[in-house]
């Protein structure tokens, strides 16, 4: 991706530098206070350690600075998931299990040119708000996102998006 970002910018130029980080060393990379916003799509559960991340974040954020973050949802991404579906196969419920279970799960990627797997950290939010308030940061909002009537309408493969929280989004000051 970053390459393919990359090269738009050297066709198109905005004037947008890209730089390759780890997040939990953020602070290493950039001096203190270098950034007005920061955002982490997806991503914070996918690094070793989320809370040293979110520390290198607030690091790298001015005073005032904001943050947005969102995660995949602890409640509904859990060590053990299945939906349970009736004969016809329509969704009835979502079985979960070991919700504070503290751990590294693992994705198994498929339908790509190739197969991956990737690791995510599994937490309940007691530990992401821990975190992140540990971190410094002042917590300003928190959503669950969920498809609307009209994007259920003209998607209704998103109806099990509106019966559990897929996703967690924290927007974030630094204080």
């Amino acid at each position: 991706m970053i390459e393919h970002a990359m090269r738009i910018e050297r066709d198109a130029p905005l004037g947008i530098a890209y730089t390759v980080a780890d997040a939990q060393t953020l602070d290493r990379t950039f001096a203190p206070a270098s950034f007005d916003v920061a955002t982490s799509c997806l991503a914070l559960q996918d690094v070793p350690d989320p809370e040293r991340a979110l520390r290198a974040m607030h690091t790298v954020l001015r005073p005032g600075g904001r943050a947005v973050v969102s995660i995949a949802h602890p409640c509904s991404d859990t060590p053990y998931r299945e939906w349970l579906k009736d004969a016809g196969g329509r969704k009835l419920a979502l079985s979960i299990d070991r919700y504070f279970e503290r751990t590294v799960m693992r994705y198994r990627w498929t339908g790509w040119s190739y197969e991956f797997t990737t690791p995510a950290v599994h937490a309940p939010l007691e530990d992401w708000f821990r975190w992140i308030l540990g971190a410094g940061f002042a917590l300003c909002t928190f959503a669950e996102p969920r498809p609307s009537a009209e994007a259920l309408r003209e998607h209704p493969d998103l109806e099990d998006a509106a019966r559990v929280p897929y996703f967690a989004m924290f927007g974030l000051a630094r204080s």
